[in-house]
């Protein structure tokens, strides 16, 4: 992402502009990185396509980037596709037992209403075991803006606050 932003400024005669976007995108990640609280359990960030099934962002994703940057392990191993996502069914996510779940929002209509009765939804470890984190919406395929927005929700959906730090960059 850092590449294309720089590529596109110079396409653009904006390398000026494009410089500042990438340094202020960082400066922000490693600010909410800073306020990550220690012994935080590896994530399993997933967004809802039905009540059985979930996209579950993989390493070589926008979010898994800015996951590696805040020193937070993505509990998903299993791999994706190019675009850094795998779409699986609920029961692919039994397995991992030592993670904390975070679904990005927008939840399908009806999908809150089922998970919310679902037995499945409810014995996986990572639902059982902890909080479920709610983040609202985050553009996964975006650029620097979306990866500095998904840095800023996880850390106030992990209880803590780096929007002053933001401000201050």
């Amino acid at each position: 992402t850092v590449e294309s932003t720089r590529r596109l400024g110079a396409l653009v005669g904006r390398e000026a502009a494009a410089d500042a976007l990438v340094n202020d995108t960082q400066a922000r990640i490693e600010a909410c990185a800073v306020q990550v609280p220690e012994q935080t359990k590896p994530l399993l960030v997933v967004q809802f396509m039905d009540a059985r099934h979930v996209r579950v962002y993989t390493q070589n994703s926008l979010i898994g980037s800015v996951l590696e940057r805040m020193g937070i392990a993505n509990a998903w191993q299993a791999g994706g596709n190019y675009w850094g996502f795998a779409t699986v069914p609920l029961e692919r996510l039994a397995s991992i037992d030592n993670a904390r779940m975070v679904v990005v929002k927008p939840l399908p209509v009806g999908v809150a209403e089922e998970i919310d009765t679902s037995v499945l939804w409810h014995h996986l470890p990572a639902v059982s075991n902890d909080t479920v984190l709610y983040v609202p919406s985050v553009w996964g395929f975006g650029g620097l803006p979306s990866a500095s927005r998904f840095a800023r929700v996880l850390i106030d959906a992990l209880g803590r606050d780096c929007s002053a730090d933001e401000a201050a960059s």
